[in-house]
């Protein structure tokens, strides 16, 4: 395919997928036509003098900026032969053509349309910038002009020329298409001056000749504007001729993009060229390359783990993850890939439960995640690592997080119960206090007091000796039996039989000393059962005056007695009652101590000394 006059231009290159770079390729024949497809997949680019072999084409759409420029005077009142409609008619089914058949249905096109205003002295925008078909449309069917003999068309392509200027965006195609019968166009326009303004914004100047027949003085009229400025012509007399103009800007709406991966890693300008056959184009490449910045974004400085009762082990406390947000921000502008980051507590990297490598939201935050299972109280020094796509590497500052563990308190165990003092102690203590508040001069009559007590109480004691002899003896109060009880509990031997068995547990268990406590935890109990279901600290057997009484310590599944739940108060335990903690069964027993040798003796010579002794009294 020839290439003559064929123009090749670079868009600057886009960088918002740094490294990934991105060029728009803008290709111009002279009619205005962009390169075909084959043409461009025969491309070759280098970066910075180095070719780049896995450069791959696409085409994108990006829309384009057209201006129609109506030479609106009288001549488009005038129906040519062959016609039954107006020239301004034909001009208005052409826009209308072009707004429902070649606008980019995304709104991606800009289309202006540039009338003479009501004093005929400039131009006047019917429609500005719009990317809706249907607002071309509108602004067309409602245009019913006064026309005048001439328009200010010289002055309107300046304006439309300097709008142009004003939207102009790199990589994006521009033109502005003259609507005239083109007969006095050399008497109006000002062409050197239109043609370099032109040039210089690289805006091709299309011409649309209306009326039945374009005679050659028209065509060079037009001619003056499109070939300079690399465009074309059409001979309008209906509105379907323009149909050839509306292609190529559609085609030029969707140009041929160039994606590639960069080579540099560090900041610089480096030279981009591209070519086609004999057709070069080239564009420089700047970088400001610096490393990311990343900081933690703790929401809280202080965590607390909690869990629901006295014992809840460590790896159960709630939360057992904390999400630690870091905050990245690209100082060069330049975003990119994340290829590695970690959370790092006490120095120590922490593995993270995602698959995939976690990267930056919309705004800038990855969200790493502290798996705190294990973790017990205590501060923290947290801090995150960052590496990205180009090998720069970035630590943020270091942060402390407290993290302590909760655990409701045990309920207040009832204290021992404690012992009544005797009535004699009572006595004891009164005469005590009485005898220092007595004064020395009051004695005498106290100890004749106390004598005369003491003969009282030998002529009742002799009374009764006198009596007994004749009266039987009474039976024991209650009283004195439940003090000859008290007597045997302190000979008997207590201990707890397992009933219902558990592997590794002890089955007879001799309570051999005033204050048992029973749970879990050889740290903070005395009997130990080695069951899940008995708490650290369970249960509790003091021993008080002789008897024997279980407390609750405050367990999650609660101590029974003899198949009823013990409160907050201690209760008395009897030969036989069963005591459940947890899983675990057991019963109380006390029974007397075993014998020795020894005893066995002793006890044989008493009894003889005490047959003896009955053999004496009789």
């Amino acid at each position: 395919m020839a290439q003559e006059g064929v123009q090749l231009r670079l868009g600057a290159p886009e960088l918002s997928a740094f490294p990934e770079v991105r060029l728009n390729v803008l290709s111009a024949d002279g009619q205005g036509a962009p390169l075909a497809e084959a043409e461009l997949s025969r491309l070759t680019l280098r970066e910075n003098g180095v070719p780049i072999a896995d450069a791959q084409v696409q085409y994108v759409p990006v829309g384009v900026d057209i201006i129609f420029v109506l030479d609106a005077d009288s001549s488009l009142d005038i129906i040519d032969a062959g016609s039954s409609e107006t020239r301004l008619q034909v001009v208005q089914a052409a826009l209308q053509r072009y707004a429902s058949r070649f606008m980019s249905p995304t709104g991606l096109d800009r289309i202006s349309l540039l009338v003479p205003d009501e004093a005929n002295a400039s131009g006047r925008f019917l429609s500005q910038d719009v990317t809706e078909a249907a607002s071309v449309l509108t602004a067309v069917q409602n245009y019913a002009p006064d026309l005048p003999e001439a328009a200010p068309i010289n002055s309107m392509m300046l304006q439309a020329i300097e709008h142009a200027a004003s939207i102009k965006e790199d990589g994006r195609y521009q033109a502005i298409l003259l609507l005239s019968e083109a007969r006095r166009l050399n008497q109006f326009l000002e062409y050197e001056l239109l043609v370099e303004q032109a040039q210089a914004i690289e805006l091709p100047i299309f011409t649309a000749i209306l009326g039945g027949q374009a005679s050659f003085d028209e065509i060079d009229a037009a001619a003056a504007l499109y070939q300079p400025t690399r465009a074309y012509y059409a001979h309008m007399p209906r509105s379907e001729e323009a149909d050839s103009l509306f292609l190529i800007w559609q085609r030029q709406g969707n140009q041929a993009q160039i994606r590639y991966r960069s080579l540099q890693t560090e900041s610089g300008r480096y030279p981009i060229t591209v070519n086609i056959g004999t057709l070069t184009a080239a564009t420089e490449l700047i970088l400001q390359i610096a490393p990311p910045e990343i900081e933690l974004v703790l929401p809280a400085a202080a965590v607390q783990r909690q869990g629901s009762t006295p014992d809840t082990p460590l790896t159960e406390l709630e939360p057992t993850t904390l999400e630690i947000p870091v905050q990245l921000r690209w100082p060069d502008g330049l975003p990119r890939m994340v290829t590695a980051v970690t959370l790092l507590v006490d120095g120590q990297p922490q593995p993270q439960p995602q698959l995939a490598l976690p990267q930056p939201d919309e705004a800038g935050r990855i969200i790493l995640n502290w798996q705190v299972q294990s973790v017990d109280t205590g501060a923290y020094r947290l801090a995150a690592e960052l590496t990205d796509v180009l090998g720069y590497t970035t630590t943020t500052e270091t942060v402390v997080m407290t993290i302590t563990a909760v655990r409701p308190a045990p309920p207040t165990p009832t204290p021992a119960p404690t012992a009544t003092p005797s009535p004699i102690e009572q006595i004891a203590k009164v005469t005590t206090s009485v005898a220092t508040a007595v004064s020395r001069d009051d004695w005498l009559l106290i100890l004749v007091g106390l004598g005369l007590l003491g003969l009282l109480l030998m002529l009742i004691r002799w009374w009764r000796r006198r009596s007994s002899k004749t009266t039987p003896r009474p039976r024991p109060e209650i009283a004195e039996a439940d003090d000859e009880l008290n007597d045997v509990n302190a000979s008997l031997i207590a201990s707890l039989q397992l009933v219902e068995d558990a592997p590794g547990n002890r089955t007879d268990i001799v309570l051999d000393e005033d204050n048992n406590a029973i749970g879990r935890d050889i740290e903070v109990a005395q009997i130990v059962f080695g069951d899940s279901s008995v708490a650290r600290l369970h249960a509790r057997i003091r021993k008080r005056n002789g008897r024997y009484w279980l407390y609750d310590e405050g367990s999650a599944s609660g101590t029974f007695l003899n198949h009823e739940r013990l409160g907050l108060s201690p209760h008395q335990l009897q030969d036989g009652d069963e005591i459940r903690l947890g899983r675990l069964l057991l019963r109380f027993q006390l029974r007397p101590e075993l014998p020795t040798d020894e005893d066995e003796g002793e006890g044989g010579e008493s009894g003889e000394t005490a047959v003896g002794s009955d053999k004496a009294s009789d």
